[in-house]
């Protein structure tokens, strides 16, 4: 009979919600996106006097960084540069699918502009991320 031992297995359920637990910080920072982009007028008093394009690089700099913690979290013989890549195409492309919704949306409006900056805002994070696991995995190693 070909069975596992029992550690193993709960070993690898453990590893699996461990690994589906890194993508809820992202999920959840992609929902509060899209509700702030389903509003009207998103922050009016609070965020009146920041620039949107700031807004918008600091917003996608940190979903950027999110998605690579989730995907960096999957610790796979790949090159590093494997997140990177994933994390700033999902995030550009989240900027892509907000600005659609936004084309729909009363009294928004859908701007390239706004989606340069959620590419810029997606390279700083992605870049942010990646220092940080390499400062992190130096300091490991190095103890």
């Amino acid at each position: 009979m070909l069975t596992r031992p029992r550690m193993r297995v709960n070993e690898f359920h453990f590893s699996r919600i461990f690994r589906a637990a890194l993508w809820l910080p992202a999920i959840l920072w992609m929902s509060l996106l899209f509700y702030l982009s389903h509003q009207a007028a998103p922050l009016e008093r609070v965020a009146s006097d920041i620039d949107p394009f700031v807004a918008h690089v600091a917003v996608y700099s940190i979903l950027a960084f999110l998605l690579y913690a989730a995907l960096a979290g999957y610790n796979s013989a790949a090159s590093r540069w494997v997140p990177v890549s994933i994390a700033f195409a999902l995030a550009v492309l989240y900027g892509v699918g907000d600005e659609i919704h936004q084309a729909y949306v009363p009294g928004r409006v859908a701007a390239e502009l706004d989606l340069v900056a959620d590419a810029i805002g997606a390279a700083i994070g992605v870049g942010v991320a990646s220092l940080a696991a390499i400062r992190i995995s130096a300091r490991l190693t190095n103890t």
